[in-house]
Parts: C-alpha cells; sequence; structure tokens
C-alpha cells in the first residue's frame, strides 16, 4: 500500500466537494469502500477549543463517501486535553 496526499483549497460552503476533489487526485477510494470492509475514521479533534478541528459537515462528507462499507465508525484518541469521548461529544 503506498500513501498518497492532496493538498486542495478547503471551501467551508462546499466540504463535500472540497474532499471529493481530494479523493478524486489520490485516485479515489475504491480499494477502502467495499461492502466487505468496516471503517473506522479518527476525527482528529486535538481541542475543541481550537478553530482548527474537524466540522460535523466534513465527517459527514467523509462518513458518505464510505458508501459500500457496512459500518463506518468513529474514534478519537485521549490527549492532555481531555478523553477523545469528551471531544467527540463536543
Amino acid at each position: 500500500m503506498t500513501s498518497k496526499v492532496a493538498i486542495i483549497k478547503f471551501d467551508e460552503n462546499a466540504e463535500a466537494e472540497s474532499l471529493k476533489e481530494a479523493l478524486r487526485l489520490i485516485g479515489g477510494i475504491d480499494d477502502l469502500n467495499t461492502p466487505k470492509k468496516t471503517v473506522v475514521v479518527k476525527i482528529g479533534v486535538f481541542s475543541h477549543k481550537a478553530d482548527n478541528h474537524t466540522s460535523i459537515g466534513f465527517v459527514d462528507a467523509i462518513i458518505d463517501s464510505f458508501n459500500k462499507a457496512p459500518k463506518v465508525f468513529l474514534a478519537e484518541s485521549d490527549n492532555y486535553q481531555g478523553t477523545g469521548s469528551e471531544r467527540l461529544q463536543i
């Protein structure tokens, strides 16, 4: 497996379209988006007080991208800002 990275200009008013463009640039996610694979998405909310965390709209766009997966789970880890469970609730 080779890691791929795409850099795009993010449009807060068109989060799903921004994600679709990034996925297109890396060649898609068809190898991950199958009925045989459950998906776990690490959200990446370092601190809910900062302005640079993942938005609910972007998380929805990620989940919607995995339209063939039988289940999509959301995960977050603990850090010195608090527990992952607390940050996911916020």
